[in-house]
């Protein structure tokens, strides 16, 4: 097997207003990598606008072709379809899993289809797998193809490696499925140069909500135990990503909304104990839609909304279950600004806080980072006068930087998408692996409502 010693790593960039009438490409496009949950394997994923034979991955450490291995895909056929069209239209998914990687290594990989479609080369590398590593993680939720003013200054970051993991919070593309899915393909191959060269884990948000979900089903590969709900760990940190849809799309039945409690309590329950604790201090969740937020007339800042109270306001309450279970920190989207609240939980929430660090608190820490790029950015403004609870608010399009300073130091930084600057920044200090949250200490707590 032949194998170019130089290899050149490609960053190309594709730019529109409209995302609907996306190039059509005869070979593998729409390449992304996306974690497993493990530093010694990583996802790769690919689209074909047509059946072009089976799908192959060659990976190599670095440029040695010595150590050139290949990875067969699964080929799955995505069939697009849209409310209101009365035609369908076809493309082919294809997900491989590379095995048996080195932590902290550079490997370079091509995807392949039949005997002689291939793309370019794209590197990679993995996460370290030790107490010391130090990850810088990239979030943000609700981008699409019409304001996608993150995205350049995402793609200069991503070239500089100034993180070394994406996630994405819901509301991709808007909409993936529109144009029998050819939106969603733009936007993929708008993300590519970032997701073919750093793993982008996703969740799904209400804008993917068309078809049960098919066309969020039908493009990202996740860990177990499925694209809707799973976890993953990043040196560290212990991250559990979920979907509120539920709570709220309930036409399919409550049965997803039952099954996902289970799995999120089960792991919960596992990732918060001491041994676990130990190895993974921070546990932090990942949602689209937000338990808190001050939007002005908003059916989701309303107290009794459905996921920080549960279905119906009684059943599967994920509040109560993140703080019994610990949670460090909750992300969510959907809200087109972003807002940092105090430490808060049931309305109650930490008095004893600076503005730019958060020293051991005593309850949760909500963001809402919504404000990628999405056409509608301002819905009518904030409530005024401010709530107590919340710190910072604005809605300037940015996404968000989480680094690890230390093994109990977490540093938060939302960044304007169009200047580069930073619009906030803080920290949250731990002086233990477990917080000790507002039930096991005597401490003084303001209520909100």
């Amino acid at each position: 097997m032949n194998v170019r010693l130089a290899v050149a790593i490609c960053f190309c960039y594709f730019s529109s207003n409209s995302g609907e009438e996306p190039q059509r490409q005869d070979g593998p496009e729409q390449i992304h990598l996306s974690s497993t949950g493990s530093a010694s394997s990583m996802f790769v994923t690919w689209v074909t606008q047509r059946d072009l034979g089976d799908g192959v991955v060659e990976f190599l450490m670095g440029n040695d072709p010595s150590t050139v291995r290949t990875a067969k895909a699964v080929k799955s056929p995505l069939v697009h379809t849209e409310d209101g069209v009365n035609e369908t239209r076809t493309t082919y998914i294809f997900r491989s899993t590379l095995t048996g990687l080195k932590p902290n290594t550079k490997y370079t990989y091509k995807v392949s289809n039949g005997n002689s479609v291939e793309s370019g080369y794209f590197a990679f590398k993995t996460l370290e797998d030790s107490d010391t590593f130090k990850p810088r993680v990239c979030l943000f939720g609700d981008l699409g193809v019409v304001e996608n003013v993150s995205i350049p200054n995402l793609l200069s970051k991503a070239e500089r490696r100034e993180f070394d993991f994406v996630i994405h919070l819901g509301d991709i593309a808007y909409d993936l499925q529109d144009n029998l899915g050819r939106k969603g393909d733009y936007f993929d191959r708008e993300m590519q140069p970032i997701t073919a060269t750093i793993p982008y884990n996703v969740l799904p948000g209400n804008h993917e909500a068309e078809g049960n979900f098919s066309e969020f089903r039908g493009r990202f590969t996740s860990p177990g135990p499925n694209v809707f709900y799973n976890s993953f760990n990043v040196g560290p940190i212990h991250f559990v990503a979920f979907t509120t849809e539920f709570y709220i799309y309930d036409e399919f039945g409550t049965g997803q909304i039952q099954a996902q409690y289970n799995w999120l309590k089960k792991d919960l329950e596992t990732a918060n104990q001491k041994k676990n604790r130990k190895k993974q201090p921070w546990i932090i969740t990942l949602g689209h839609r937000p338990m808190y937020c001050t939007n002005f007339d908003s059916w989701d800042c309303r107290p009794n909304n459905f996921i920080r109270t549960g279905y119906n306001n009684t059943l599967f309450n994920l509040e109560s279950l993140f703080f019994k279970n610990k949670v460090d920190v909750q992300f969510y989207g959907h809200k087109h600004d972003y807002e940092r609240l105090k430490p808060i939980y049931r309305y109650f929430y930490d008095i004893n806080q600076k503005a730019s660090l958060y020293s051991d608190p005593v309850f949760p820490v909500h963001l809402i980072i919504g404000s990628a790029g999405q056409q509608d950015l301002d819905e009518g403004g904030f409530e005024q006068p401010k709530a107590d609870w919340s710190v910072v608010r604005t809605f300037k399009f940015g996404f968000h930087v989480l680094t690890m300073l230390d093994r109990l130091t977490l540093e938060f930084k939302q960044f304007d998408a169009k200047h580069d600057t930073v619009l906030d920044s803080f920290l949250i200090q731990k002086s233990s692996d477990r917080p000790v949250f507002y039930d096991e200490v005597e401490r003084p707590y303001e209520i909100g409502y």
